[in-house]
């Protein structure tokens, strides 16, 4: 994709797996590592694209993070550390904490490239809506900015599109419109 990777928030339970992780996505991502669930909220910002969580992490509810999430505070994808076991259906992936480390890489990626495209397309939606908005009424924002802006975020949707598969495209895109389980 053509900008900038977020960030990876690896939350464990066992500090020596959860640095290893992290280790292994700082060859492509700025990863962050925490070790309890208040660390792990605390991380959220708009830089973070990727969250990673053990289900054994010490006080923290994915119904939090799931809601963090809902709220758009800011949007990210979740990946969830488990080895097996039934996970809520809002989790993006399930990962085996025994992941090979290039397998690792490409679940990051993967995840990273649904919570671009993710911005990407709510970044559309406002500035499309502001610019329609334009039409009606006198405003102080130039409109050939705004064009240009959106004619760069199509670029970007059109890159994460590529690298995507249709399934993905449509569960993003509907992301926070599904009934919570």
């Amino acid at each position: 994709m053509a900008s900038a990777r977020g960030a990876v928030i690896v939350g464990g339970a066992t500090p020596d797996a959860t640095d290893r992780l992290a280790e292994v996505l700082r060859a492509g991502y700025p990863a962050h590592t925490a070790y309890d669930g208040d660390a792990v909220l605390a991380s959220l910002d708009n830089s973070v694209d990727v969250v990673l969580v053990d289900t054994r992490l010490a006080d923290l509810s994915l119904h939090s993070l799931y809601e963090r999430r809902a709220n758009s505070e800011p949007y990210f994808q979740i990946g969830l550390l488990a080895a097996s076991g039934e996970t809520p259906q809002w989790i993006d992936a399930v990962i085996d904490p025994s992941i090979g480390d290039e397998d690792l890489r490409q679940v990051a990626d993967w995840l990273a490239t649904r919570a671009t495209y993710r911005k990407c397309l709510d970044t559309f939606y406002n500035l499309a809506s502001k610019h329609a908005s334009l039409a009606d009424e006198e405003d102080s924002v130039d409109p050939a900015q705004l064009e240009a802006r959106l004619d760069r975020l199509r670029a970007e949707i059109d890159d994460a599109v590529a690298d995507l598969d249709d399934e993905s495209l449509f569960e993003v895109a509907l992301d926070g419109f599904e009934n919570e389980e």
